[in-house]
């Protein structure tokens, strides 16, 4: 018996939340500490009616009417609505142990003729319920109970757990404690311009019956289904900016490009094609010298732009003795990279000789 009023959806939903928050804290606090020492019977356990259940019935009802009438409960209306909820759910309960007896009875009497509802199965082979096994007749028989009992529930359960609820808020509307609850909620909504729609309407209980449940778990469901989806899409985002902006001076397509193909620069790329057999290890200890190579001659001119920009912020055009330093590593590295080029230049002509002479 959810205490959702039923007008709700002519009410912006942004004020609605608004006051159900407001009133949320009390109203919780006022049920723990009234129904605290409650426990629910064994025998509406076994049907899913747990202590917690029943309390959560509550607490949603009291919501309503303090949402509808804009004020808090007192404990006597509170306790008021916790009785005609529990009245409510043992109407509930006690129509599915009156289907649990109308079932047992309706397959105990067809337990001859293994009579379904609207069916009795007549044949052979898999249809013959008495030439099977005793384990296989005694599935035969549960089968034909919980056909009875999905039937009863459907046609005379539904209709009682109706009528249970809506008896349930009759009686607390009739309540002497909740006139004046009533009342105030009634002239709030006569205080409102004329032509304008009720604000909220009076709380009318849906039934408390196990779909009813059932479909507030699925909508729960859905939007914890649709915030992952936000967070995926999130990190998907978040990863692409990791691959498009990583402040290297590689483009990304180039990067990935290596990566895939195990290489580094263009020339890596035009001597492996043209070595095409030679052995991978060597191969991986050129481009390793070559990386090394390029890396320490990257990082050196990036510290030199680093350095010229801070002299032209300071306005100061002196040639220090580390830059001096600098510009002989820089002309340092320059040569040992052409002489890296030509030994690897040499070692493609020496072998291509060889080979054409074998």
């Amino acid at each position: 018996m959810a205490g959702e009023p039923s007008a709700m959806d002519k009410v912006p939903h942004r004020d609605v939340a608004h006051l159900r928050e407001q009133y949320q804290a009390s109203v919780h606090e006022q049920v723990q500490r009234i129904y605290g020492t409650y426990q629910a019977p064994l025998w509406a356990r076994v049907f899913g009616w747990s202590r917690d259940r029943r309390l959560e019935v509550i607490e949603d009802t009291a919501l309503g009417f303090a949402t509808y009438a804009q004020t808090p409960i007192s404990d006597e209306q509170l306790q008021a609505i916790g009785e005609e909820c529990n009245f409510a759910a043992d109407g509930v309960i006690g129509s599915k142990l009156l289907g649990v007896g109308v079932s047992a009875y309706l397959a105990y009497r067809g337990r001859k003729t293994f009579r379904f509802p609207f069916f009795t199965p007549k044949g052979e082979g898999f249809w013959n319920p008495r030439g099977a096994t005793p384990f296989n007749r005694t599935m035969w028989h549960m089968a034909r109970f919980g056909s009875y009992y999905v039937l009863f529930g459907m046609f005379v359960g539904q209709p009682l757990a109706m009528y249970a609820t809506l008896t349930a808020m009759t009686s607390v509307e009739k309540h002497p404690c909740m006139s004046e609850l009533l009342e105030r909620g009634r002239e709030l909504q006569k205080s409102r311009p004329k032509g304008e729609s009720p604000w909220i309407s009076p709380p009318r209980q849906k039934p408390i019956t196990e779909e009813a449940f059932m479909e507030e778990e699925r909508s729960i469901a859905e939007q914890a289904r649709s915030g992952w989806r936000t967070s995926s899409q999130q990190d998907s985002w978040n990863q692409v900016l990791d691959d498009t902006d990583d402040a290297s001076p590689v483009s990304p397509s180039s990067s990935r490009y290596d990566a895939g193909n195990g290489g580094g620069s263009a020339w890596d790329r035009v001597r492996h094609q043209s070595l095409g057999g030679q052995s991978g290890q060597q191969s991986r200890q050129r481009r390793d010298t070559w990386n090394v190579t390029r890396g320490d001659k990257a990082d050196r001119d990036s510290r030199g732009i680093e350095s010229s920009g801070e002299r032209r912020g300071r306005e100061t055009y002196s040639f220090s003795s580390s830059d001096g330093d600098k510009a002989v590593a820089k002309s340092q590295s320059q040569e040992e990279f052409d002489m890296l080029l030509e030994r690897e230049r040499h070692g493609i002509d020496q072998e291509t000789s060889s080979g054409r002479r074998n």
